[in-house]
């Protein structure tokens, strides 16, 4: 077979997983990164890094029986503008040490967010909690949240009880939404 028919039936195989390698997690849909706001030309925004933000857990909504939702806060506290765009990464902690990392919803597409100083924006992070405390139960103590583009973290104390531990599930019940503007 001569070369480029070789080259021709392994292009269509090879592209998608390119495609999928620069757009981070597999099944993540992401847009095209857009500013909520303009930004003047020449205007340097840096990226929030943890040492420029404060997060904070908000007030704990019912969707259904025992899913329930909380929105994890990010506040810019420097005195310059900052972006952020994607997912934060997400990990409850027991007591005895155990993590049960939550996975990125490809429900929505990010955005672009431009903090300026004081500014919020928000995820949400959608949970099933375990109102039975049966044996498939995650007894979570605290709360990883790590910034897009960050290795740093922060860890907030998780006082809403076990969430249903469903490690490899195809559609788990809990999981983080990407950022938004606002608290």
């Amino acid at each position: 077979m001569p070369r480029r028919k070789v080259l021709l039936l392994v292009l269509p195989l090879v592209l998608p997983l390119v495609a999928a390698s620069c757009g981070g997690s597999a099944g993540a849909v992401h847009s095209a990164a857009t500013p909520p706001s303009a930004v003047s030309a020449g205007s340097t925004i840096t990226r929030c890094t943890m040492a420029s933000l404060t997060v904070t857990l908000g007030t704990v909504t019912t969707v259904a029986a025992s899913q329930r939702q909380i929105p994890v806060t990010f506040t810019n506290q420097s005195a310059t503008r900052c972006s952020m765009y994607g997912f934060p990464g997400a990990q409850l902690l027991s007591a005895d040490g155990a993590t049960y990392d939550i996975p990125r919803s490809p429900l929505v597409n990010s955005t672009r967010i431009v903090l300026a100083p004081g500014a919020n924006a928000h995820a949400t992070l959608t949970y099933l909690a375990d109102d039975t405390a049966g044996s498939s139960d995650f007894a979570a103590t605290r709360l990883g949240i790590t910034p897009p583009d960050e290795r740093s973290s922060t860890v907030l104390p998780w006082t809403y009880g076990p969430i249903v531990n469903q490690e490899g599930a195809t559609h788990p019940g809990t999981y983080i939404m990407t950022l938004t503007p606002g608290a």
